[in-house]
């Protein structure tokens, strides 16, 4: 008995990022039939484009939301979306050296240090 698939189902399924074995298993078929299926039909195919495309927008939607209450989300967007990062380049010149210095790599007490060596003789 062959097995019926939806195009609203395949969309469903998709949109909630689901594996081939996720959606195999929902629809009662194998991975590979379900794999075989998409590329047999192409409107199945589609509708798995689409439904992951859809989820994806759906997320993107409840983080944008999100992120006008929560900090965090809001860092996390500026930094994958804007490419914002918590780096903190110091450059230095003098006395023929020219270095850059990663801040963020360094704790309290180095800074400190880094600080004093930075202004010591620039009275």
């Amino acid at each position: 008995m062959r097995k019926v698939i939806k195009v609203s189902d395949v969309r469903k399924l998709a949109a909630l990022d689901c594996t081939y074995a996720d959606a195999a298993g929902y629809l009662g078929i194998s991975q590979s039939t379900f794999s075989r299926k998409l590329k047999e039909y192409p409107r199945l195919q589609e509708a798995w484009d689409q439904g992951r495309a859809i989820g994806r927008v759906s997320l993107r939607r409840k983080q944008y939301n999100l992120a006008t209450t929560s900090a965090p989300m809001a860092i996390h967007l500026g930094k994958v979306i804007l490419g914002q990062d918590d780096k903190k380049i110091v450059e230095h010149q003098g006395d023929g050296l020219k270095t850059k210095i990663d801040l963020s790599t360094l704790d309290a007490d180095n800074r400190d240090k880094l600080r004093q060596l930075l202004t010591s003789g620039t009275d």
